[in-house]
């Protein structure tokens, strides 16, 4: 399933010629990028949802997401983002529908693992907040950073998720002789 989802976020960015606007892309593909490796620094040992399959570890996975997926995904979805806020709105729901209804084949496919409370409701959520804000990083940054903060704040209190200093202050590069 995620070799598919490659596939299709490839075909869909071919056809969109979301290449040749990678410019204006590039601050939500970023802000987008920041969040996920945050999400992936904070919850390492308490992860909400773990990628699957029979072929590869998830490790591997989560890279393949991270690097590949998401980018085509940002992508696609900014490239041709329309200008009227009506229209904006109308969008960002059939993007979030679609992702939502994705995610909810790759549970029913075993492609991916929910945890510890999290739910497909909650990943709606998450992608509301992330085509919008990917949208907006550039023409708000500030305000979209603060935002984004305050309601990662919120998300580790509700989902309780344990911070342990060395978490956020530990030496990276510690471990590279």
């Amino acid at each position: 399933m995620h070799i598919l989802l490659i596939m299709l976020l490839l075909l869909l960015n071919i056809k969109k010629k979301s290449w040749q606007k990678i410019r204006q892309c590039l601050p939500g593909i970023t802000y987008v990028l920041f969040f996920n490796a945050l999400y992936y620094l904070i919850c390492r040992k308490s992860s909400f949802w773990e990628f699957q399959s029979p072929r590869a570890n998830g490790t591997f996975l989560k890279k393949i997401h991270f690097f590949i997926v998401m980018p085509l995904l940002v992508m696609a979805f900014l490239a041709t983002f329309p200008k009227k806020l009506f229209e904006q709105a109308i969008y960002i729901g059939k993007w979030v529908g679609i992702s939502t209804f994705i995610e909810w084949a790759g549970i029913k496919f075993k492609a991916i693992v929910h945890q510890k409370g999290w739910t497909v409701g909650w990943s709606a959520m998450i992608y509301f907040f992330m085509y919008m804000f990917s949208a907006a990083v550039h023409k708000r940054p500030l305000l979209v950073m603060t935002l984004s903060f305050f309601m990662t704040a919120g998300m580790l209190y509700v989902f309780q998720v344990p911070i342990n200093k060395s978490v956020i202050f530990r030496k990276p590069f510690t471990s590279i002789r």
